[in-house]
Protein backbone atom coordinates (compact mmCIF):
# COMPACT_ATOMS: atom_id res chain seq x y z
CA UNK A 1 0.00 0.00 0.00
CA UNK A 2 2.81 2.38 0.90
CA UNK A 3 4.52 1.61 -2.38
CA UNK A 4 1.33 2.56 -4.28
CA UNK A 5 1.04 5.81 -2.30
CA UNK A 6 4.67 6.65 -2.95
CA UNK A 7 4.22 5.93 -6.64
CA UNK A 8 1.07 8.10 -6.81
CA UNK A 9 2.82 10.90 -4.93
CA UNK A 10 5.81 10.73 -7.24
CA UNK A 11 3.55 10.79 -10.29
CA UNK A 12 1.68 13.82 -8.93
CA UNK A 13 4.94 15.65 -8.26
CA UNK A 14 6.17 14.81 -11.74
CA UNK A 15 2.96 16.02 -13.34
CA UNK A 16 3.07 19.19 -11.25
CA UNK A 17 6.65 19.81 -12.28
CA UNK A 18 5.66 19.26 -15.92
CA UNK A 19 2.93 21.84 -15.59
CA UNK A 20 5.27 24.25 -13.84
CA UNK A 21 7.65 23.98 -16.77
CA UNK A 22 4.87 24.91 -19.22
CA UNK A 23 5.81 28.18 -20.87
CA UNK A 24 3.82 30.93 -22.53
CA UNK A 25 5.32 33.05 -25.33
CA UNK A 26 3.86 36.26 -26.75
CA UNK A 27 4.29 38.47 -29.82
CA UNK A 28 2.43 41.77 -29.71
CA UNK A 29 2.22 44.23 -32.61
CA UNK A 30 0.86 47.77 -32.47
CA UNK A 31 0.84 50.23 -35.37
CA UNK A 32 -0.94 53.61 -35.51
CA UNK A 33 -0.06 54.51 -39.10
CA UNK A 34 -1.57 51.84 -41.35
CA UNK A 35 -1.25 52.58 -45.04
CA UNK A 36 -1.66 55.79 -47.05
CA UNK A 37 -5.47 55.54 -47.12
CA UNK A 38 -5.94 55.04 -43.37
CA UNK A 39 -6.82 57.54 -40.69
CA UNK A 40 -3.96 57.75 -38.20
CA UNK A 41 -4.78 56.01 -34.96
CA UNK A 42 -3.80 57.32 -31.54
CA UNK A 43 -3.63 54.29 -29.27
CA UNK A 44 -2.83 51.08 -31.19
CA UNK A 45 0.73 51.04 -29.90
CA UNK A 46 -0.50 51.70 -26.36
CA UNK A 47 -2.89 48.74 -26.78
CA UNK A 48 0.03 46.43 -27.54
CA UNK A 49 2.05 47.73 -24.60
CA UNK A 50 -0.87 47.30 -22.20
CA UNK A 51 -1.48 43.75 -23.38
CA UNK A 52 2.23 42.98 -22.93
CA UNK A 53 2.13 44.40 -19.41
CA UNK A 54 -0.84 42.32 -18.27
CA UNK A 55 0.58 39.14 -19.81
CA UNK A 56 3.97 39.56 -18.14
CA UNK A 57 2.52 40.67 -14.80
CA UNK A 58 -0.32 38.17 -14.53
CA UNK A 59 -0.32 35.86 -17.55
CA UNK A 60 2.75 33.74 -16.98
CA UNK A 61 4.79 35.28 -19.80
CA UNK A 62 8.37 35.93 -18.75
CA UNK A 63 9.74 39.31 -19.91
CA UNK A 64 12.24 37.56 -22.18
CA UNK A 65 9.45 35.60 -23.86
CA UNK A 66 7.39 38.69 -24.78
CA UNK A 67 8.22 40.54 -27.99
CA UNK A 68 6.56 43.91 -28.61
CA UNK A 69 6.76 45.38 -32.12
CA UNK A 70 5.82 49.04 -32.54
CA UNK A 71 5.86 51.07 -35.77
CA UNK A 72 7.09 48.09 -37.82
CA UNK A 73 6.26 47.57 -41.46
CA UNK A 74 4.87 44.38 -42.98
CA UNK A 75 8.28 43.01 -43.93
CA UNK A 76 9.66 43.57 -40.42
CA UNK A 77 6.66 41.83 -38.85
CA UNK A 78 7.07 38.93 -41.29
CA UNK A 79 10.74 38.68 -40.30
CA UNK A 80 9.77 38.77 -36.62
CA UNK A 81 7.37 35.85 -37.19
CA UNK A 82 10.15 33.85 -38.86
CA UNK A 83 12.51 34.61 -35.96
CA UNK A 84 9.83 33.63 -33.45
CA UNK A 85 9.20 30.34 -35.26
CA UNK A 86 12.91 29.48 -35.07
CA UNK A 87 12.92 30.43 -31.38
CA UNK A 88 9.91 28.23 -30.66
CA UNK A 89 11.42 25.30 -32.55
CA UNK A 90 14.47 25.55 -30.28
CA UNK A 91 12.75 26.28 -26.95
CA UNK A 92 9.10 25.13 -26.95
CA UNK A 93 8.13 22.01 -25.04
CA UNK A 94 4.86 20.03 -24.71
CA UNK A 95 2.20 22.11 -22.98
CA UNK A 96 3.66 25.47 -24.05
CA UNK A 97 1.44 28.20 -25.45
CA UNK A 98 1.69 31.24 -27.68
CA UNK A 99 -0.26 34.52 -27.71
CA UNK A 100 -0.24 36.57 -30.93
CA UNK A 101 -1.77 40.05 -30.68
CA UNK A 102 -2.24 42.82 -33.24
CA UNK A 103 -3.77 46.29 -32.85
CA UNK A 104 -4.02 48.60 -35.83
CA UNK A 105 -5.64 48.91 -39.25
CA UNK A 106 -6.96 46.01 -41.31
CA UNK A 107 -9.49 45.13 -43.94
CA UNK A 108 -11.23 41.83 -44.62
CA UNK A 109 -8.02 40.13 -45.77
CA UNK A 110 -4.92 42.05 -44.72
CA UNK A 111 -3.25 43.91 -41.85
CA UNK A 112 -2.10 47.44 -42.72
CA UNK A 113 1.42 48.11 -41.43
CA UNK A 114 3.40 51.30 -42.01
CA UNK A 115 2.45 51.64 -45.66
CA UNK A 116 2.51 47.92 -46.41
CA UNK A 117 0.15 44.99 -45.94
CA UNK A 118 0.40 41.58 -44.34
CA UNK A 119 -2.19 38.94 -45.34
CA UNK A 120 -4.20 37.58 -42.43
CA UNK A 121 -3.57 34.13 -43.87
CA UNK A 122 0.10 34.53 -42.86
CA UNK A 123 -0.94 34.69 -39.20
CA UNK A 124 -3.30 31.78 -39.62
CA UNK A 125 -0.58 29.67 -41.26
CA UNK A 126 1.87 30.64 -38.53
CA UNK A 127 -0.63 29.59 -35.87
CA UNK A 128 -0.84 26.14 -37.50
CA UNK A 129 2.95 25.75 -37.86
CA UNK A 130 3.99 27.02 -34.40
CA UNK A 131 5.34 24.06 -32.34
CA UNK A 132 3.22 24.78 -29.26
CA UNK A 133 0.10 23.15 -27.92
CA UNK A 134 -2.11 26.23 -27.93
CA UNK A 135 -2.08 29.41 -30.02
CA UNK A 136 -4.30 32.34 -29.02
CA UNK A 137 -4.57 34.89 -31.85
CA UNK A 138 -6.17 38.26 -31.04
CA UNK A 139 -6.79 40.83 -33.79
CA UNK A 140 -8.06 44.26 -32.70
CA UNK A 141 -8.80 45.91 -36.04
CA UNK A 142 -11.64 46.67 -38.41
CA UNK A 143 -13.34 43.66 -39.98
CA UNK A 144 -11.16 41.36 -37.88
CA UNK A 145 -14.03 38.89 -37.72
CA UNK A 146 -13.03 37.84 -41.24
CA UNK A 147 -10.01 35.92 -39.93
CA UNK A 148 -12.31 33.74 -37.85
CA UNK A 149 -13.86 32.49 -41.10
CA UNK A 150 -10.62 30.74 -42.05
CA UNK A 151 -10.75 27.04 -42.70
CA UNK A 152 -10.51 24.80 -39.67
CA UNK A 153 -12.21 27.11 -37.18
CA UNK A 154 -15.72 26.92 -35.84
CA UNK A 155 -17.83 29.57 -34.22
CA UNK A 156 -18.36 29.57 -30.48
CA UNK A 157 -21.95 30.13 -29.46
CA UNK A 158 -23.49 30.73 -26.08
CA UNK A 159 -22.00 27.58 -24.55
CA UNK A 160 -18.88 28.12 -22.45
CA UNK A 161 -15.51 27.15 -23.85
CA UNK A 162 -13.74 24.64 -21.61
CA UNK A 163 -10.10 23.82 -22.32
CA UNK A 164 -7.36 22.34 -20.18
CA UNK A 165 -3.80 23.58 -20.09
CA UNK A 166 -2.23 20.16 -19.75
CA UNK A 167 -4.08 18.24 -22.47
CA UNK A 168 -5.62 20.82 -24.79
CA UNK A 169 -4.23 21.49 -28.27
CA UNK A 170 -5.36 23.79 -31.04
CA UNK A 171 -6.12 27.40 -31.92
CA UNK A 172 -8.33 30.17 -30.64
CA UNK A 173 -8.88 33.27 -32.79
CA UNK A 174 -10.52 36.37 -31.35
CA UNK A 175 -11.47 39.36 -33.50
CA UNK A 176 -12.48 42.66 -31.94
CA UNK A 177 -15.16 43.32 -34.57
CA UNK A 178 -17.45 41.52 -36.99
CA UNK A 179 -16.48 40.81 -40.61
CA UNK A 180 -18.15 44.03 -41.81
CA UNK A 181 -17.72 46.24 -38.75
CA UNK A 182 -15.40 49.03 -37.67
CA UNK A 183 -13.21 48.59 -34.61
CA UNK A 184 -13.15 51.79 -32.59
CA UNK A 185 -10.80 53.45 -30.15
CA UNK A 186 -11.70 55.92 -27.43
CA UNK A 187 -10.02 59.13 -26.30
CA UNK A 188 -11.20 58.69 -22.71
CA UNK A 189 -9.96 55.09 -22.53
CA UNK A 190 -6.77 56.02 -24.39
CA UNK A 191 -7.09 52.76 -26.27
CA UNK A 192 -9.45 50.64 -28.30
CA UNK A 193 -12.72 49.64 -26.70
CA UNK A 194 -12.10 45.92 -27.11
CA UNK A 195 -8.51 45.79 -25.87
CA UNK A 196 -9.32 48.12 -22.97
CA UNK A 197 -12.11 45.83 -21.81
CA UNK A 198 -10.04 42.70 -22.42
CA UNK A 199 -7.16 44.04 -20.32
CA UNK A 200 -9.59 45.08 -17.59
CA UNK A 201 -11.04 41.58 -17.59
CA UNK A 202 -7.58 39.99 -17.39
CA UNK A 203 -6.75 42.18 -14.39
CA UNK A 204 -9.63 40.70 -12.46
CA UNK A 205 -12.83 42.39 -13.59
CA UNK A 206 -13.83 39.24 -15.51
CA UNK A 207 -13.28 36.88 -12.55
CA UNK A 208 -16.95 36.00 -12.06
CA UNK A 209 -16.10 32.82 -10.18
CA UNK A 210 -14.11 34.88 -7.62
CA UNK A 211 -11.38 32.22 -7.54
CA UNK A 212 -8.50 34.61 -8.32
CA UNK A 213 -8.04 33.22 -11.86
CA UNK A 214 -9.39 34.63 -15.15
CA UNK A 215 -10.11 31.99 -17.75
CA UNK A 216 -10.36 32.37 -21.51
CA UNK A 217 -14.13 32.06 -21.33
CA UNK A 218 -14.43 34.67 -18.57
CA UNK A 219 -12.12 37.16 -20.31
CA UNK A 220 -13.89 36.92 -23.66
CA UNK A 221 -17.39 37.07 -22.17
CA UNK A 222 -16.44 40.24 -20.27
CA UNK A 223 -14.77 41.93 -23.25
CA UNK A 224 -17.61 40.95 -25.59
CA UNK A 225 -20.41 42.28 -23.40
CA UNK A 226 -18.74 45.56 -22.53
CA UNK A 227 -17.47 46.27 -26.05
CA UNK A 228 -21.05 46.03 -27.30
CA UNK A 229 -22.27 48.23 -24.44
CA UNK A 230 -19.56 50.86 -24.96
CA UNK A 231 -20.09 51.12 -28.73
CA UNK A 232 -23.88 51.02 -28.69
CA UNK A 233 -24.26 54.80 -29.18
CA UNK A 234 -21.02 55.63 -31.02
CA UNK A 235 -20.96 56.90 -34.58
CA UNK A 236 -19.24 53.71 -35.72
CA UNK A 237 -22.16 51.57 -34.62
CA UNK A 238 -22.25 48.53 -32.38
CA UNK A 239 -19.04 46.50 -32.47
CA UNK A 240 -19.47 42.72 -32.06
CA UNK A 241 -16.29 40.82 -31.18
CA UNK A 242 -15.98 37.35 -32.73
CA UNK A 243 -14.57 34.18 -31.22
CA UNK A 244 -13.78 30.99 -33.14
CA UNK A 245 -11.74 27.94 -32.21
CA UNK A 246 -10.27 24.61 -33.18
CA UNK A 247 -9.46 22.99 -29.84
CA UNK A 248 -9.33 19.52 -28.41
CA UNK A 249 -9.38 18.90 -24.68
CA UNK A 250 -11.36 19.48 -21.53
CA UNK A 251 -11.15 21.83 -18.59
CA UNK A 252 -10.53 25.56 -18.44
CA UNK A 253 -7.66 27.59 -19.85
CA UNK A 254 -6.39 30.09 -17.29
CA UNK A 255 -5.13 33.28 -18.96
CA UNK A 256 -4.16 35.32 -15.90
CA UNK A 257 -3.90 34.92 -12.15
CA UNK A 258 -4.83 38.27 -10.55
CA UNK A 259 -4.66 36.76 -7.07
CA UNK A 260 -0.88 36.34 -7.45
CA UNK A 261 -0.26 40.02 -8.32
CA UNK A 262 2.13 42.17 -6.31
CA UNK A 263 -0.64 44.65 -5.52
CA UNK A 264 -4.43 44.90 -5.52
CA UNK A 265 -7.24 47.44 -5.55
CA UNK A 266 -10.27 46.36 -3.60
CA UNK A 267 -13.53 48.08 -4.51
CA UNK A 268 -15.90 47.59 -1.57
CA UNK A 269 -19.02 49.05 -3.16
CA UNK A 270 -22.23 47.03 -3.10
CA UNK A 271 -23.67 48.63 -6.24
CA UNK A 272 -22.42 48.05 -9.80
CA UNK A 273 -19.88 50.68 -10.80
CA UNK A 274 -17.50 51.80 -13.54
CA UNK A 275 -14.02 52.97 -12.60
CA UNK A 276 -10.88 54.15 -14.35
CA UNK A 277 -7.47 53.66 -12.77
CA UNK A 278 -4.59 55.95 -13.73
CA UNK A 279 -1.00 55.71 -12.52
CA UNK A 280 -0.31 59.04 -10.80
CA UNK A 281 3.45 58.95 -11.44
CA UNK A 282 3.39 58.19 -15.16
CA UNK A 283 -0.09 59.39 -16.12
CA UNK A 284 -0.68 56.03 -17.86
CA UNK A 285 -4.19 54.66 -17.81
CA UNK A 286 -4.13 51.18 -16.28
CA UNK A 287 -7.66 50.48 -17.42
CA UNK A 288 -11.37 51.10 -17.22
CA UNK A 289 -13.15 48.47 -15.16
CA UNK A 290 -16.85 47.65 -15.01
CA UNK A 291 -17.78 46.05 -11.72
CA UNK A 292 -20.91 44.05 -11.10
CA UNK A 293 -22.78 44.08 -7.78
CA UNK A 294 -20.66 43.29 -4.76
CA UNK A 295 -16.97 43.85 -4.00
CA UNK A 296 -14.28 43.37 -6.63
CA UNK A 297 -10.50 42.96 -6.52
CA UNK A 298 -8.29 44.24 -9.37
CA UNK A 299 -4.63 43.41 -9.89
CA UNK A 300 -2.30 46.40 -10.34
CA UNK A 301 1.42 46.95 -9.71
CA UNK A 302 2.34 48.71 -6.43
CA UNK A 303 2.24 52.50 -6.72
CA UNK A 304 0.10 55.62 -6.51
CA UNK A 305 -3.17 55.74 -8.46
CA UNK A 306 -6.03 58.09 -9.20
CA UNK A 307 -9.31 56.19 -9.22
CA UNK A 308 -12.49 57.59 -10.74
CA UNK A 309 -15.80 55.87 -10.12
CA UNK A 310 -19.24 56.21 -11.65
CA UNK A 311 -22.04 54.84 -9.48
CA UNK A 312 -25.74 55.44 -10.31
CA UNK A 313 -24.84 58.42 -12.49
CA UNK A 314 -22.66 60.00 -9.81
CA UNK A 315 -18.94 60.36 -10.39
CA UNK A 316 -16.30 60.34 -7.67
CA UNK A 317 -12.52 60.53 -7.51
CA UNK A 318 -10.02 59.21 -4.99
CA UNK A 319 -6.23 58.94 -4.70
CA UNK A 320 -4.89 55.65 -3.34
CA UNK A 321 -1.51 54.04 -2.68
CA UNK A 322 -1.12 50.33 -3.42
CA UNK A 323 1.61 48.85 -1.21
CA UNK A 324 4.02 46.11 -2.26
CA UNK A 325 2.35 42.80 -1.53
CA UNK A 326 -0.79 44.50 -0.18
CA UNK A 327 -3.99 46.16 -1.27
CA UNK A 328 -5.70 49.56 -1.25
CA UNK A 329 -9.40 49.88 -0.54
CA UNK A 330 -11.29 52.23 -2.85
CA UNK A 331 -14.13 54.42 -1.57
CA UNK A 332 -15.83 57.56 -2.93
CA UNK A 333 -14.47 61.10 -2.94
CA UNK A 334 -15.80 64.44 -4.14
CA UNK A 335 -18.13 64.42 -7.13
CA UNK A 336 -17.18 66.02 -10.43
CA UNK A 337 -18.34 66.00 -14.05
CA UNK A 338 -16.89 64.14 -16.99
CA UNK A 339 -17.37 64.97 -20.66
CA UNK A 340 -18.43 62.24 -23.08
CA UNK A 341 -15.67 60.56 -25.01
CA UNK A 342 -14.97 60.88 -28.70
CA UNK A 343 -14.08 57.90 -30.88
CA UNK A 344 -12.21 57.16 -34.05
CA UNK A 345 -12.31 54.13 -36.34
CA UNK A 346 -9.50 51.60 -36.62
CA UNK A 347 -9.39 51.53 -40.40
CA UNK A 348 -12.82 52.92 -41.12
CA UNK A 349 -14.24 56.19 -42.29
CA UNK A 350 -16.54 58.67 -40.66
CA UNK A 351 -16.42 62.33 -39.74
CA UNK A 352 -17.11 64.30 -36.59
CA UNK A 353 -18.92 67.60 -37.19
CA UNK A 354 -19.47 70.39 -34.65
CA UNK A 355 -21.68 73.38 -35.50
CA UNK A 356 -21.60 76.38 -33.17
CA UNK A 357 -23.11 79.82 -32.74
CA UNK A 358 -21.79 82.33 -30.22
CA UNK A 359 -21.84 85.91 -29.03
CA UNK A 360 -18.49 87.48 -29.82
CA UNK A 361 -16.43 90.53 -28.94
CA UNK A 362 -13.34 91.53 -30.87
CA UNK A 363 -10.86 94.26 -31.58
CA UNK A 364 -11.47 96.85 -34.26
CA UNK A 365 -9.50 96.89 -37.47
CA UNK A 366 -8.91 100.58 -38.10
CA UNK A 367 -7.48 103.36 -36.01
CA UNK A 368 -9.81 104.75 -33.39
CA UNK A 369 -12.05 101.66 -33.23
CA UNK A 370 -11.50 99.89 -29.86
CA UNK A 371 -13.68 96.92 -30.71
CA UNK A 372 -17.26 95.82 -30.61
CA UNK A 373 -19.78 93.03 -30.16
CA UNK A 374 -20.87 90.62 -32.85
CA UNK A 375 -21.96 87.15 -33.80
CA UNK A 376 -19.85 84.10 -34.63
CA UNK A 377 -20.82 80.99 -36.57
CA UNK A 378 -18.32 78.14 -36.55
CA UNK A 379 -17.80 74.57 -37.70
CA UNK A 380 -15.22 71.94 -36.83
CA UNK A 381 -14.73 68.82 -38.91
CA UNK A 382 -12.72 65.73 -38.01
CA UNK A 383 -12.24 63.82 -41.28
CA UNK A 384 -10.82 60.33 -41.67
CA UNK A 385 -7.32 61.62 -42.24
CA UNK A 386 -5.74 65.05 -41.99
CA UNK A 387 -2.20 66.21 -41.19
CA UNK A 388 -0.35 64.37 -38.43
CA UNK A 389 -1.47 65.52 -34.97
CA UNK A 390 -3.59 68.27 -36.55
CA UNK A 391 -6.77 66.22 -36.78
CA UNK A 392 -9.48 68.90 -37.02
CA UNK A 393 -10.44 71.38 -39.74
CA UNK A 394 -11.93 74.58 -38.27
CA UNK A 395 -14.08 77.21 -40.03
CA UNK A 396 -15.14 80.51 -38.46
CA UNK A 397 -17.28 83.41 -39.67
CA UNK A 398 -17.45 86.44 -37.37
CA UNK A 399 -19.32 89.70 -37.99
CA UNK A 400 -19.03 92.78 -35.77
CA UNK A 401 -20.42 96.32 -35.71
CA UNK A 402 -18.32 99.03 -34.07
CA UNK A 403 -18.11 102.83 -33.85
CA UNK A 404 -14.94 104.88 -33.90
CA UNK A 405 -14.07 107.11 -30.97
CA UNK A 406 -12.41 110.46 -31.51
CA UNK A 407 -12.80 113.59 -33.50
CA UNK A 408 -14.07 111.79 -36.62
CA UNK A 409 -16.66 109.22 -35.53
CA UNK A 410 -17.68 106.66 -38.13
CA UNK A 411 -19.23 103.22 -38.25
CA UNK A 412 -17.19 100.10 -38.99
CA UNK A 413 -18.51 96.65 -39.88
CA UNK A 414 -16.11 93.75 -40.22
CA UNK A 415 -16.64 90.21 -41.43
CA UNK A 416 -13.87 87.72 -40.63
CA UNK A 417 -13.69 84.42 -42.52
CA UNK A 418 -11.06 82.00 -41.18
CA UNK A 419 -10.00 78.42 -41.76
CA UNK A 420 -7.51 76.45 -39.72
CA UNK A 421 -6.11 73.12 -38.61
CA UNK A 422 -6.17 72.12 -34.95
CA UNK A 423 -5.04 69.46 -32.53
CA UNK A 424 -7.92 68.22 -30.38
CA UNK A 425 -7.98 66.30 -27.08
CA UNK A 426 -10.11 65.59 -24.03
CA UNK A 427 -8.49 67.16 -20.97
CA UNK A 428 -9.98 66.75 -17.48
CA UNK A 429 -13.49 66.50 -18.85
CA UNK A 430 -13.09 69.35 -21.35
CA UNK A 431 -12.87 68.91 -25.11
CA UNK A 432 -10.10 71.26 -26.19
CA UNK A 433 -8.50 72.15 -29.50
CA UNK A 434 -5.82 74.60 -30.62
CA UNK A 435 -4.08 75.32 -33.91
CA UNK A 436 -3.13 77.86 -36.58
CA UNK A 437 -5.75 79.70 -38.63
CA UNK A 438 -5.65 82.05 -41.61
CA UNK A 439 -8.35 84.16 -43.21
CA UNK A 440 -9.53 87.41 -44.71
CA UNK A 441 -11.23 90.40 -43.03
CA UNK A 442 -13.71 92.46 -45.03
CA UNK A 443 -14.10 95.97 -43.60
CA UNK A 444 -16.88 98.42 -44.49
CA UNK A 445 -16.55 101.97 -43.12
CA UNK A 446 -19.50 104.35 -43.41
CA UNK A 447 -20.50 107.84 -42.20
CA UNK A 448 -17.05 109.16 -43.03
CA UNK A 449 -16.69 112.93 -43.67
CA UNK A 450 -18.70 113.85 -46.74
CA UNK A 451 -20.84 110.72 -46.31
CA UNK A 452 -18.09 108.66 -47.86
CA UNK A 453 -17.77 104.88 -47.53
CA UNK A 454 -14.64 102.76 -47.75
CA UNK A 455 -14.24 99.00 -48.25
CA UNK A 456 -11.09 96.92 -47.86
CA UNK A 457 -9.90 93.31 -47.65
CA UNK A 458 -7.13 92.37 -45.21
CA UNK A 459 -5.41 88.98 -44.84
CA UNK A 460 -4.95 87.74 -41.27
CA UNK A 461 -3.22 84.85 -39.50
CA UNK A 462 -3.00 83.65 -35.94
CA UNK A 463 -3.86 80.97 -33.39
CA UNK A 464 -7.38 79.76 -32.64
CA UNK A 465 -8.26 77.85 -29.46
CA UNK A 466 -11.47 76.41 -28.05
CA UNK A 467 -12.61 74.61 -24.90
CA UNK A 468 -16.02 72.90 -24.77
CA UNK A 469 -18.03 71.16 -22.06
CA UNK A 470 -20.98 68.91 -22.82
CA UNK A 471 -24.27 70.11 -21.30
CA UNK A 472 -26.83 67.52 -22.35
CA UNK A 473 -27.01 65.04 -25.20
CA UNK A 474 -25.03 66.44 -28.13
CA UNK A 475 -25.18 70.07 -26.96
CA UNK A 476 -22.00 71.72 -25.69
CA UNK A 477 -21.13 75.12 -24.27
CA UNK A 478 -17.85 76.47 -25.59
CA UNK A 479 -15.45 79.39 -25.26
CA UNK A 480 -13.27 80.32 -28.21
CA UNK A 481 -10.42 82.77 -28.68
CA UNK A 482 -8.38 83.99 -31.63
CA UNK A 483 -5.20 86.02 -31.54
CA UNK A 484 -3.02 87.12 -34.44
CA UNK A 485 -2.26 89.88 -36.89
CA UNK A 486 -3.83 91.36 -40.02
CA UNK A 487 -2.36 93.46 -42.82
CA UNK A 488 -4.59 96.46 -43.45
CA UNK A 489 -4.18 98.26 -46.75
CA UNK A 490 -6.38 101.22 -47.70
CA UNK A 491 -5.97 104.36 -49.78
CA UNK A 492 -4.90 106.06 -46.54
CA UNK A 493 -2.33 103.65 -45.05
CA UNK A 494 -0.86 100.16 -45.14
CA UNK A 495 0.29 98.44 -41.91
CA UNK A 496 0.13 95.32 -39.71
CA UNK A 497 -2.18 95.43 -36.70
CA UNK A 498 -2.88 92.99 -33.87
CA UNK A 499 -6.20 91.18 -33.95
CA UNK A 500 -8.12 89.31 -31.30
CA UNK A 501 -11.60 88.17 -30.42
CA UNK A 502 -13.44 86.10 -27.82
CA UNK A 503 -16.66 84.14 -28.23
CA UNK A 504 -19.00 82.25 -25.91
CA UNK A 505 -21.80 80.11 -27.24
CA UNK A 506 -23.40 76.72 -27.84
CA UNK A 507 -22.41 73.95 -30.24
CA UNK A 508 -24.16 70.86 -31.58
CA UNK A 509 -21.96 67.82 -32.03
CA UNK A 510 -23.04 65.57 -34.90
Amino acid sequence: MRQWLALALGLAVALGAGRARARRFALLVGDDAGDATDEKLHFAQDDAKRMAAVLTELGGVQPGDARVLLEQDAQQVHQALDALLRDLQAKARPGDQLVLYFSGHADEGELHLRGGRLPLSVLNDFAKRAPVDVVLLIIDACRSGSITRLKGLRAVGASPVNVDLSSMKGRVVIGSSGPDEYAQESDSLRGSYFTSHLVAGLRGAADTSRDGVVTLDEAYAYAYAHTIESTFATRGGVQHPSYHMDLRGQGELALTSPSSARGHLRVDLADPAELTVTNTSTGALVGEFIKSAGPAVLAVPPGAYQVRLRVDGRIAEEAVEVPEGGEAVVGAGELFRLASASTSFKGGGGTDLDLGVAAAFGSGLTQGVPGGPGLEVSAAIRPRRLLGPLDTLTLELVTRQSRALGQVPYDERTIDGRAGLAFSADIAGLRARVGPAIGVVFTHQSRLPGSQTRDSFSPEAGISAQAALRLVGQVEVFAQAFGGAAHLSTNVSSRFIWRGDLALGLALRL
